[in-house]
């Protein structure tokens, strides 16, 4: 049964990727211009690929933040794209949608730890685009979300600002969580926490957000009175509402 789901899952992303296929090109542009409204396909992290999309009139001479989005379970980088794309086009940002290892267990630590592969995929944004770090962006939702977490505690200087929508905090990261705060290497951390009134996330997010700010580290709870498990309906007005959030951090931090 389970080999049949597999099965199924990989015929259905197949398939999927084929109706896709004209918004994917896989070369480099050579000019500094580049044609945003369509996405492709990078792969790098032994075979793992992510889609990646440019906004309007992407200049490669010039500094852009990045969102990178992480799916859920039994999801693709093309569901979390048709999410992220219009909020990424809105607000100026690169968008970066890395695949998951596997389609049924989603994003795994192990044996392969794909949170370390979300640090490849920034250092190839790094060394491949002129990218504003600061107020860049890792979200997730789901299955993502939980990964999203982990990944902003462990590598804090990559990704300093993180978004899980309906995610669960992992409670066997707490020594390390403590152990980074100890350090100040969660200092400039900003974390936005989503989830909604009896969701079943909402226990686990309510106990990281707290855990947050008994520390001192920059944290917001949202709770949805009537969303569950979803993203919320005007994801364009929602990440506008981080962006400033961020954006506000980062003008006091340079004053």
């Amino acid at each position: 049964m389970d080999c049949f789901r597999i099965k199924s899952g990989i015929i259905a992303l197949a398939a999927a990727l084929a109706a896709f296929t004209p918004l994917y090109a896989q070369t480099e542009p050579s000019a500094n211009l580049i044609s945003a409204e369509v996405p492709r396909t990078i792969t790098i992290a032994e075979r793992q690929s992510a889609l990646i999309y440019f906004p309007p009139n992407f200049d490669n001479t010039k500094r852009y933040p990045f969102i990178m989005a992480l799916h859920g379970l039994r999801q693709t980088p093309i569901d979390a794209y048709k999410v992220w794309q219009p909020v990424a086009k809105s607000m100026g940002y690169i968008l970066i949608c890395p695949s998951a290892d596997s389609f049924e267990a989603g994003y795994s630590r192990g044996p392969k730890d794909e949170r370390e592969r979300f640090v490849w995929f920034r250092e190839y944004l790094d060394k491949t685009y002129r990218v504003d770090t600061s107020t860049s962006i890792l979200v997730g939702f789901s299955r993502g979300g939980n990964l999203a977490l982990e990944t902003g505690i462990l590598y804090p200087r990559k990704f300093r600002n993180v978004v899980s929508v309906f995610g669960f905090y992992n409670t066997g990261l707490d020594d390390r969580l403590k152990k980074q705060y100890r350090s100040g290497e969660l200092r400039k951390s900003f974390f936005y926490l989503v989830t909604g009134g009896g969701d079943q996330t909402q226990n686990s997010m309510t106990w990281f957000n707290d855990q947050l700010d008994e520390m001192g580290i920059s944290t917001v709870l949202k709770v949805y009175p009537d969303l569950y498990h979803n993203y919320p309906k005007d994801m364009t007005a929602f990440m506008s509402a981080i962006k400033t959030k961020i954006d506000e951090r980062v003008k006091k931090e340079q004053e």
